[in-house]
């Protein structure tokens, strides 16, 4: 029992990162989005803009995006696929959130 207790502290540093990484890509992906819309937004394809709406159209959807991702509640396949739309380093970068966040 005072193992469980005693490792309380380590389980709370490691959400921490977690959060912590989760933030820094979320707020990267939510800048990078209205970005490619302002530059491309008549010439896009409506469902690549649809997508990337739906998955990184507001701090709080790129954060639940990436939550899904590393929790296992959606294919990290089909959230990296819009990215590629507006740059090959942003499903870099993308995979690389994943990476880090996995086990």
């Amino acid at each position: 029992l005072f193992a469980i207790l005693d490792s309380m502290g380590s389980l709370f540093w490691c959400f921490c990162i977690i959060g912590l990484t989760q933030y820094l890509f979320a707020v990267l992906f939510m800048t990078a989005v209205p970005d490619y819309f302002e530059e491309s937004s008549s010439t896009a394809d409506p469902t690549h803009l649809d997508e990337l709406r739906d998955y990184y159209g507001s701090f709080y959807k790129s954060m639940v995006t990436l939550f899904m991702v590393i929790s296992g509640g959606t294919d990290w396949r089909e959230v990296a696929k819009p990215l590629e739309v507006i740059s090959p380093v942003g499903t870099f970068v993308a995979t690389l959130t994943e990476i880090a966040n996995k086990d």
